[in-house]
């Protein structure tokens, strides 16, 4: 009876702990530089690899966000030049995203017009995930396990008469010419 309690007690514990560092780390929105009632926030929870130490760590790091108008094509030459912020952590590039993974992904809307945001992989335009808005059309809150890398992740935000209201590219990657 002794050992289930104590049992008991350690899960309840290592339960709480997990939970506190899940609220602890948060997807940081980013605001459409085009659309000021648009906000995005993507990252990947999973393991990353630290480039200094080599230590391997089950983490969430936010990920760099470049936004395209919907009468643009989503263009990763250009990517470098398109992002409007950079993630909110401060070594968020001495990490790297280790497969697999989780996409997180959340959109807000003040204007209440979302329907879904369709996740694509940019090598063969393949659709990997549709993330559905809630029912008042403020909020999308979605995760897709990726088993493997690509170089950009495409985002397509779409209103509920099925047009786009905002494109966003991802990289796999941390910024190129990362710290060594």
């Amino acid at each position: 009876m002794k050992r289930l309690m104590f049992g008991l007690a350690a899960m309840a514990l290592v339960c709480g702990l997990t939970l506190a560092r899940t609220l602890k780390q948060q997807i940081a929105p980013q605001s459409c530089p085009f659309d000021a009632n648009l906000s995005l926030g993507v990252a990947f929870q999973g393991p990353h690899l630290h480039f200094d130490t080599y230590a391997v760590q089950d983490k969430l790091i936010n990920a760099r966000i470049a936004w395209f108008s919907p009468t643009e094509h989503p263009d990763p030459d250009v990517f470098e030049y398109r992002v409007a912020q950079e993630p909110p952590e401060e070594d968020w590039d001495w990490w790297t995203t280790l497969y697999p993974t989780t996409l997180l992904v959340q959109v807000t809307d003040a204007q209440k017009r979302l329907s879904k945001v369709e996740v694509w992989k940019l090598e063969g335009n393949l659709l990997k995930g549709i993330f559905p808005a809630s029912p008042d059309g403020s909020t999308i809150i979605g995760s897709l396990g990726l088993e493997a890398p690509t170089s950009f992740w495409r985002l397509s935000i779409k209103d509920k008469q099925g047009g786009t209201l905002a494109e966003a590219l991802i990289p796999m990657l941390p910024k190129s010419g990362t710290k060594k």
